[in-house]
């Protein structure tokens, strides 16, 4: 049989749904925990990477076909989009050679967002069209201060006068060297964090670059290394201090394995060993040094016993519990807060012992060109009351995880005469969802869904989901309802059925086992989520719907 992730493959038929499968297979098969932490052999890694390779080239290919259909006016094809997937290293053939060009954007989320597009030029003055044709860096919401050697010194929130001090530094730790014939003698290797000293290496600031000021953002350069370098950034219009930091390749040199971390410190903030992680995006669960709440844990390994995996986010509050300093991150790390003020993110690993897990193989990627990996990677900062800052942390979450794609194209007409050849604004939307509802699942049945649809109608999954808690924000915690027949702009919605959570069955027809425990005899009863078509969410409730749609 053909290998359906052979590259040639998709070639063979022209059809969307198609294209689509290819994506969610590779998709499917990189949420293996090794696919997702890079825990496995360099083989299955190379095999992971041609995967996924044909799954970006699979959706681009659906994008492309999407946008010649939104784009075009009748008159001729819109030009091909170019998407640069090596934008987060400043290189894009287009915008580097085009004196003219169109930039795309698609946001996959169903509320607006300010996003702020990067990208390298060569040129020194440009003009940009709309689709109708000191020590010091300050902005609207936030700003942060350096000291004279250049090291963060601050942060304020500009819209309620606060200031506290922070720091940060780059640190890392020794892999332990072991020979894994028993605890004692555990490696630190792909499964397994355990260094030599609970004391990390601090690598010191070694060049200041000063601030770079412009009307949208300003930056500030900083070097610690050789191999450890990062910008920070604050936006005019947003309420968060952006840390881009590249790191690698990791020196082994001296033969010994580094686990890199960075560490933001408020002196005196009073978070009493008590720190805040999300449960993959959704619930934010509160964590205590040395503690389950399960049983009494003998703690052998302060540092590393205290990580916990952060997927969105990781937060302290101070000692009377007014004021809160989250860090968000762009992917999946390893996270603690080890001393009164601290917020620890592990970022890049090297290690050369495996640990005897599995792997067969140390922690030891040598990368391209045989030196080890350089990794690029954000932080954003958040400084708030506790009260706010749901409100800021949970948008923000989503806007990084579902950031808006950006192509290119070249332009070889005015902008004026591109305008009115070509349609350059679209949005599914007839109205906006509620500012604590996401649009979490809208995908077309394959054949048939769950129910019967009526003749000329296509069926498709929605999901939606409230991504508040409950007690999390004064207003967005609150249940919310609305009207899914509002919702969407360019179709006609004749009936909507719920679903199980998997979308494979009629809510009403799901059978639960009913389990009756020492702690309690009742049972939970079903909630419905679905009235007619008023769709009605509690905090962290996610319904499942069948909508059947004349397009």
């Amino acid at each position: 049989s053909e290998n359906s992730f052979s590259p040639s493959y998709p070639e063979k038929c022209n059809n969307n749904f198609f294209y689509i499968n290819i994506s969610a297979e590779v998709l499917g098969v990189a949420q293996h925990h090794d696919a997702v932490s890079g825990t496995e052999k360099q083989a299955v890694t190379f095999d992971y990477a041609e995967r996924l390779a044909d799954g970006v080239n699979s959706g681009q290919s659906v994008v492309q076909d999407v946008y010649n259909s939104l784009m075009s006016s009748g008159i001729s094809n819109p030009p091909l989009q170019i998407f640069c997937l090596s934008l987060n290293v400043s290189v894009c053939n287009v915008s580097q050679s085009s004196s003219n060009f169109q930039i795309t954007l698609y946001n996959p989320l169903v509320r607006s967002v300010f996003y702020t597009v990067r990208l390298p030029v060569f040129g020194s003055k440009y003009i940009v069209y709309k689709e109708d044709g000191s020590t010091i860096i300050p902005s609207d919401y936030v700003s942060v201060t350096f000291d004279e050697s250049g090291n963060l010194h601050s942060i304020t929130n500009l819209t309620s006068g606060t200031t506290l001090p922070l720091l940060q530094n780059f640190m890392y730790y020794s892999g332990f060297p072991g020979n894994n014939s028993g605890g004692q003698n555990q490696a630190s290797g792909a499964y397994i964090f355990r260094p030599s000293s609970n004391t990390p290496t601090n690598i010191p600031l070694k060049r200041w670059g000063g601030i770079i000021k412009g009307s949208v953002v300003q930056e500030a350069f900083q070097q610690f290394t050789d191999w450890i370098s990062q910008v920070i950034r604050v936006y005019q219009d947003k309420p968060y201090v952006e840390i881009e930091w590249t790191i690698g390749p990791i020196p082994i040199d001296d033969k010994i394995g580094k686990e890199i971390v960075t560490r933001y410190t408020i002196p005196g903030f009073g978070n009493k060993g008590v720190f805040y992680t999300d449960a993959n995006g959704r619930e934010v669960l509160e964590r205590r040094l040395n503690y389950r709440p399960t049983w009494d844990l003998n703690q052998t390994e302060p540092v590393a016993g205290n990580y916990y995996p952060v997927n969105a986010l990781i937060g302290i509050k101070n000692g009377d519990s007014k004021l809160q300093f989250t860090v968000l991150t762009d992917r999946s790390q390893g996270g603690v807060s080890l001393n009164d003020g601290d917020v620890e993110l592990m970022v890049h690993r090297r290690l050369l012992y495996d640990d005897a897990k599995g792997v067969g193989e140390p922690l030891n990627e040598p990368g391209d060109d045989g030196k080890g990996l350089i990794i690029k990677g954000t932080h954003y900062l958040v400084l708030d009351s506790v009260e706010n800052s749901a409100s800021i942390y949970r948008p923000l979450a989503q806007q990084i995880f579902w950031e808006p794609q950006v192509s290119f194209s070249d332009l070889n007409i005015d902008p004026a005469s591109y305008v009115k050849k070509f349609k350059t604004k679209w949005s599914g939307l007839a109205s906006a969802l509620p500012r604590n509802v996401h649009l979490l699942t809208m995908e077309q049945f394959r054949h048939t869904g769950p129910v019967p649809s009526p003749s000329g109608s296509v069926p498709y999954l929605i999901r939606f989901e409230h991504f508040y808690e409950n007690y999390e924000d004064d207003i967005l915690s609150a249940p919310v309802t609305f009207d899914i027949k509002d919702i969407f702009a360019p179709f006609q919605i004749t009936d909507v059925y719920e679903l199980s959570l998997g979308g494979n069955v009629k809510y009403e027809d799901v059978r639960r086992l009913q389990w009756k425990t020492e702690a309690s005899s009742t049972y939970l009863k079903k909630v419905r989520h679905l009235s007619g078509t008023q769709v009605t969410l509690k905090p962290m409730e996610i319904v499942t719907l069948q909508a059947n749609i004349f397009i």
